[in-house]
């Protein structure tokens, strides 16, 4: 893959994806069994956001990570919706 994947250590030994869903899925698909990533070690045990949202969406590994490949996806479509033109630009 072109870079390491972000993760932050959780106790466990369990690794909690930051960044590069995306790069997981498409190595797991490949079949490779390790992916370069950055792990970010906590000094302290404490439970981020994203992992009680992957909680609550019932995403405990990466057999639970659904890829949207559609440009109808909510957050594509409010992003594409903020975009301006070079046309609107000079408005």
């Amino acid at each position: 893959m072109a870079e390491p994947i972000l993760t932050v250590e959780i106790p466990n030994k369990k690794y909690l994806v930051v960044d590069g869903h995306h790069r997981l899925v498409a190595s797991d698909k490949k079949g490779a069994k390790e992916i370069d990533a950055y792990v970010i070690h906590m000094n302290k045990d404490i439970k981020l956001g994203i992992q009680s949202t992957a909680e609550v969406n019932g995403i405990y590994s990466i057999d639970d990570i659904d890829i949207i490949f559609d440009d109808h996806h909510p957050l594509i479509q409010i992003i594409t919706g903020q975009r301006k033109t070079k046309k609107d630009a000079g408005k």
